[in-house]
């Protein structure tokens, strides 16, 4: 069975917007990523570029900065339900 890593970025508002400290967890979409990411890759340097680069293209995350990111590993290469 082949299984697929889903990526989660813990998107927290920068210091200096209103709120400081709140954070989301937002599902990164597959098809937004460059590449398929190992279990490896995903917890290193790439998940972190992966979860920056998706916070800064996506405009609804404006002013928000990367607080952390985990990985799920699933059997479909579908998005995953963030806890």
């Amino acid at each position: 069975m082949k299984l697929f890593v889903t990526l989660i970025v813990k998107a927290c508002l920068a210091s200096g917007a209103a709120g400081p400290g709140q954070c989301v967890d937002v599902p990164v979409p597959p098809e937004t990523m460059t590449a398929e990411m190992s279990p490896r890759s995903c917890i290193g340097r790439a998940g972190y570029l992966a979860s920056m680069q998706y916070l800064e293209q996506n405009p609804a995350y404006h002013g928000y900065a990367v607080g952390g990111w985990s990985c799920q590993l699933t059997d479909y290469a579908g998005p995953a339900s963030a806890s």
